[in-house]
Parts: structure tokens; C-alpha cells; sequence
């Protein structure tokens, strides 16, 4: 092929460079007239971008106070463990509200779970909708996304706070739990078994089985029982007030 004659494949390429070239223009054009018609309605109206997506996330602006659990602490004769309320709250936290007080007088005393403020001088989310969220969960295996529901946390907020309560209730495990150690303990409870026609009785003993919903299927056989699913026993001793004596670690249900 004499030179200087370009060859069909060089045509065919400077065609498709020419199409590139004249796509690069439209568009260039395009973006021209789109900022001189945004600069024309004004900054006020446009829509604000940013390339970085997901770098700055929306500040969601809690009430806590408007929650359903907040409304059902202010419930005033909450504190009366016979009273509607009280025996709901029994029912739904597993425990009455005089004790959910006193442990929630404990907690504001630990220096750890002090009511603390946020780089922006902010109070943190109220304690007693953190206990409530982790009663709920130990008492029902509720999951955190419904309570982050009823009490107006977030679910990081509930799953983060439940492990650090059970570590705390874990550490107070001797002081409320423990058999008595005094003659005027012991005595107390031999007198609540003589009323009641049990003389000389000192505790109560019972087992309750807790499912184990991801057993291994190697276990499955040794902690499967009369409940027909696999589960874990534990011995519970309490006196007639119903006051834990001592409790044995989780054993296979099939024992």
C-alpha cells in the first residue's frame, strides 16, 4: 500500500475516536448549561451533593420522653406492686418496680453507668430505658430491635448497655445471692417454713430448663430431655420468701 494512504483499519479508528470526541462535547455542553441554570435559580433551591456517599449520615434526634416505656414510668402508682400497673410491670420485666429502683439506685452510684454528657454537652440516653431494655431481653429474649422500639434507643445502644449489665449483675452475684450465714437469718427462714407447715425446712429446690436454640448437633443427644428439644437445667434453691439461696451452672438437659 503506497504511503501516506490510511489504511481502512486507521479510518475506522479515527471514526470511533471522532464519535468519542463528539460524546465527550455533548456532554461537556450538557454540564455547562445545568450549572448556569442552577446558578440562575439560586444556591437556596439546589440540590446539594457530595461525591463521598455515606461519609455524612443524617443525626437522628431522639425523644426519649416520648417513648412507650418512658409514658409507663410515669405511671403513678407504678411503685404499688398490687396495683394494675405494678403487676403489669411485674408481667412484662420479670421483676417488681421497688427492686427495679433499687437497682437502678445502684447503677447511678456505679461510676461506670453515671449519667455522662456528649462532646456537644448533651445528656446520654436515660439509664432506667437501658435497664429496662436489658430486664426485657433477660426476662422475655426479646430482641434488641424491639426494644430499641418501645424505648426510643437506639440497637447499638440496647445490645451494648445488656453486656455490660450482665457483667455487673454477674460481680454482685455473692451479695444477693447467698444462703444465710447468721443465726438470726437462719432462724427467719426456719420460722417462714414452720407457718406454713414445713418445720425444720431451710430452702425450697427446683430446676428450670432453658432452651438452647443453636445446639450442636453433637450435643443434641445429651441435652435433649422430656421437653424434646435440647436445653440447659438449672438448680435454683430459695427460701418461702422466694429469696435466692444459690444456683448451680447451666447442665445438660437430658441429665
Amino acid at each position: 500500500m503506497l504511503s501516506g494512504v490510511p489504511s481502512p483499519r486507521s479510518r475506522r479508528q479515527q471514526k470511533r475516536f471522532g464519535r468519542r470526541r463528539a460524546a465527550q462535547r455533548r456532554n461537556y455542553l450538557r454540564q455547562a448549561c445545568l450549572r448556569l441554570a442552577l446558578k440562575k435559580i439560586g444556591p437556596a433551591s439546589a440540590p446539594k451533593t457530595s461525591r463521598k456517599r455515606g461519609k455524612y449520615r443524617e443525626r437522628v434526634v431522639r425523644d426519649y420522653d416520648q417513648s412507650a416505656w418512658a409514658h409507663f414510668l410515669r405511671s403513678p402508682d407504678l411503685a404499688n406492686p398490687d396495683s394494675r400497673a405494678g403487676k403489669l410491670f411485674r408481667r412484662r420485666f420479670r421483676l417488681p418496680y421497688p427492686l427495679f429502683s433499687k437497682i437502678l439506685a445502684e447503677l447511678e452510684e456505679h461510676p461506670n453507668f453515671a449519667p455522662a454528657m456528649d462532646a456537644l454537652r448533651r445528656p446520654s440516653a436515660p439509664l432506667s430505658l437501658k435497664v429496662l431494655a436489658a430486664l426485657r431481653v433477660l426476662g422475655r429474649g426479646e430482641c434488641f430491635d424491639s426494644c430499641a422500639e418501645l424505648s426510643g434507643l437506639s440497637e447499638t445502644t440496647c445490645r451494648t448497655f445488656y453486656h455490660r449489665f450482665t457483667q455487673w449483675m454477674a460481680s454482685k452475684y455473692d451479695v444477693w445471692c447467698r444462703a444465710p450465714t447468721t443465726t438470726s437469718e437462719i432462724d427467719r427462714v426456719l420460722r417462714q417454713y414452720s407457718l406454713v407447715g414445713f418445720p425444720g425446712c431451710v430452702g425450697s429446690v427446683d430446676c428450670c430448663h432453658v432452651k438452647w436454640e443453636r445446639c450442636p448437633m453433637t450435643e443434641n443427644s445429651t441435652h435433649s430431655g422430656k421437653e424434646g428439644y435440647p436445653t440447659l437445667s438449672y438448680e435454683a434453691v430459695v427460701d418461702h420468701s422466694g429469696r435466692l439461696l444459690s444456683s448451680t451452672v447451666g447442665y445438660p438437659g437430658a441429665w
